[in-house]
């Protein structure tokens, strides 16, 4: 097992220096220090949490909830900082997807396949 154990620590380190996993941090950085892309994360994600809670305990959700967070969502979609940071996230995911699966089908024994 400490062999699996090294090849995982150099494979995260791998992934650590990885031009996506490298553009992905920084451009968090910067919308983590710029406080009016941060506020419009948070403002966002607070006013998803609370429709997802309504949904869960089967209330209404009122229209201007609704429409407060599609005013999040259009002032995400307008800002810089948010907009790299979610360009980057999506890769750096579709990057560690791939990993999972390659990993997942060496496990199982499945062939990749064709891209």
């Amino acid at each position: 097992m400490d062999k699996l154990i090294e090849l995982s620590r150099r494979l995260g380190r791998q992934i650590a220096a990885h031009e996506r996993t490298v553009l992905m941090q920084n451009a968090q950085k910067a919308l983590q220090e710029d406080p009016d892309a941060r506020k419009l994360v948070e403002d966002f994600q607070k006013q998803a949490e609370k429709i997802h809670k309504l949904e869960q305990e089967n209330k209404p959700i009122e229209v201007a909830d609704k429409h407060q967070l599609e005013a999040y969502e259009n002032q995400m979609s307008s800002n810089d900082k948010v907009r790299e940071f979610s360009r980057r996230q999506a890769d750096y995911v579709e990057m560690m997807r791939k990993i999972w699966d390659a990993i997942h089908n060496e496990i199982i024994g499945e062939q990749e396949p064709a891209e």
